[in-house]
């Protein structure tokens, strides 16, 4: 099933954590008919997410709705976001289907799980094996295989190959080592911490921050692509270039 020109259901719901802010930004900033079609695409951005089925996209949601609760100085705006927020919870487990499976379902879904685990446990190994500068970017592929024992073929159903960890953080360690790890989340560090601490000075900021949190928290159940990517380096540049300039990340 095609999913635009991202291929993949699993990327369009992890673009989609990315731009749902956007509009949501304007919203209380434009007339009452524009007010209303920015509404409508939110309404459609959110659905959109849910029917990709990605529980990583779903996992980011949630992590980009309480950061923005958390963040948002607005008492009625929180309210109303606690009062959207459960309702669109009870809507999807009344009458929520994704592609002829229940919300619930898909949810509690463990075909998959099992895979997952055993990657992430398969990961482990390697990362020790070259643990200074890793496998070399995009060879998890390489590294998996040295250690998958036979109980793999059970796991994948006779599929032994894995070509990602399907969590970001394994893939760095894996493939850069933990020099690369420990860069990657100094800057990663560096960025929220910089971000949170402007976001008073900025609105636009403040909507934008819980976006990029949701993006990089569902990348620890999936994986970076380039076709998505390239905008969340974008967006938060451009978020700490808005203000405070002069200080440097």
């Amino acid at each position: 099933m095609p999913f635009a020109t991202l291929g993949n259901p699993i990327f369009l719901g992890s673009y989609l954590l990315l731009a749902l802010p956007l509009p949501l930004y304007f919203i209380p900033h434009v007339k009452r008919g524009s007010k209303i079609a920015l509404i409508a695409i939110v309404i459609l951005f959110l659905a959109a997410i849910f029917l990709t089925g990605s529980r990583g996209a779903w996992f980011g949601l949630a992590v980009s709705v309480v950061a923005l609760w958390l963040l948002q100085p607005n008492r009625v705006f929180r309210r109303i976001l606690l009062a959207g927020t459960l309702v669109l919870i009870l809507i999807l487990l009344l009458v929520g289907t994704v592609r002829g499976v229940s919300f619930q379902d898909r949810l509690t879904d463990t075909s998959t799980l099992q895979m997952r685990l055993y990657t992430w446990k398969m990961s482990l190994p390697a990362v020790w094996q070259k643990p200074f500068l890793g496998w070399g970017p995009d060879h998890f592929g390489n590294a998996f295989p040295q250690n998958a024992g036979s109980e793999s073929m059970q796991v994948f159903g006779g599929i032994v190959y894995a070509d990602k960890a399907h969590n970001d953080l394994l893939q760095v360690a894996v493939t850069t080592g933990l020099l690369g790890l420990v860069a990657y989340m100094f800057l990663i560090g560096r960025f929220f911490c910089l971000g949170f601490s402007r976001r008073r000075q900025d609105e636009l900021l403040g909507i934008i921050l819980p976006g990029l949190l949701g993006y990089w928290a569902s990348l620890q159940l999936s994986f970076s692509v380039v076709s998505v990517a390239p905008f969340f380096w974008l967006l938060s540049g451009m978020s700490l270039a808005r203000n405070g300039s002069s200080t440097t990340a």
